[in-house]
């Protein structure tokens, strides 16, 4: 069972010198709105903003939960989680937006088991959770690989009806599509009001990941709108499955190609070992004004160093240095390359 951990009260955080100027309305609101602002400024503010809450219990206003809630998110976004775990604590009955902000800021900390242990204690308190929790406990059950939870949580969601927002819809369909699960995934996405873009590449990539470029297909072609991701995850599924009469296609049919669309096909020649192929379509990137990335770069040394082709290797090192491209992956290659 999961938990979230306990801290030391909010009368350890120590209050500054009184001599900093920190202005008091007595609208409690005003100074919710006023703790909102600390999210947006540099770390080096949080001293101030750490006044400010010793402002906020020298005058009393500690029994505003909005006024508390400004405060967890102030302390969250600058990334101090122990000092916003430690006020929640002090929180005798914290509301859903509370719980919202301390899971979320465990969640941008890579804190998922504990996100989860919140989502247990959020049950056992009887605090109805909304779309927002949800969508984070959602993610959490994706990054932390924990898909029995993530089922439980969209029961928890089904028998409660929950309003599920798209986020939310394609939040639970991003997970069923990294565990594999397409069959909750499909059902999922056949009961979903609407169906964004993210949802049809989400299924489409789903499909490929599995190597079941059939269904993948069926997909793509009732796509009502093809972005470029659409069309370049349809393309790499094609080139990992080392179907490049495929890939070729795609690639030709494309609307708009991007980065990716070139690199998928560089590299594809490449593991084919049709290194010839590789360099010419550098080539041609290079005419439509496409800027290579790093993968780029990466994959075209590669093909020198297996073709024993130096001077494009050198080539290809000089226009790496113009654009700053400087990876350890990058130069590992370089390395193999010059040793050809």
């Amino acid at each position: 069972m999961h938990s979230i951990p306990s801290f030391i009260g909010i009368r350890s955080i120590p209050f500054l010198n009184s001599q900093i100027s920190v202005v008091i309305d007595r609208d409690w609101l005003h100074i919710s709105i006023c703790m909102g602002i600390y999210i947006h400024i540099p770390i080096d503010m949080y001293r101030y903003g750490e006044s400010v809450h010793g402002t906020v219990i020298k005058f009393g206003y500690f029994v505003d939960l909005h006024v508390v809630n400004s405060i967890l998110h102030m302390y969250a976004s600058f990334g101090f989680l122990s000092e916003s775990v430690r006020l929640f604590d002090e929180i005798p009955e914290p509301y859903v937006v509370s719980w919202n902000v301390v899971i979320d800021g465990l969640a941008q900390c890579g804190c998922f088991d504990e996100v989860l242990g919140a989502f247990d204690e959020m049950v056992v308190c009887v605090v109805e959770l909304n779309s927002v929790t949800l969508l984070v406990l959602v993610s959490a059950c994706t990054k932390s690989g924990d898909l029995d939870v993530g089922k439980l949580i969209h029961l928890y969601i089904v028998k409660k009806e929950v309003h599920v927002s798209e986020n939310l819809g394609n939040g639970l369909l991003h997970m069923y599509v990294k565990f594999g699960d397409m069959d909750s995934a499909e059902k999922l996405f056949d009961r979903m009001n609407v169906k964004m873009v993210f949802s049809w590449t989400s299924m489409i990539d789903g499909y490929m990941q599995k190597g079941d470029r059939k269904s993948a297909n069926v997909f793509f072609v009732q796509m009502p709108e093809k972005d470029a991701t659409a069309w370049n995850v349809m393309l790499n599924g094609f080139v990992v499955g080392n179907d490049l009469t495929a890939a070729k296609l795609i690639f030709r049919e494309a609307p708009e190609k991007d980065v990716v669309s070139w690199n998928c096909m560089i590299v594809g020649y490449a593991q084919n070992k049709n290194f010839t192929r590789s360099l010419e379509l550098f080539k041609e990137m290079l005419i439509v004004d496409f800027r290579p990335d790093r993968i780029t770069i990466a994959s075209l040394l590669a093909v020198c160093s297996f073709a024993g082709a130096l001077y494009i290797g050198e080539a290809v090192h000089s226009i790496m240095k113009k654009q700053n491209i400087t990876r350890e992956e990058v130069d590992s290659t370089l390395i193999s390359c010059l040793s050809f």
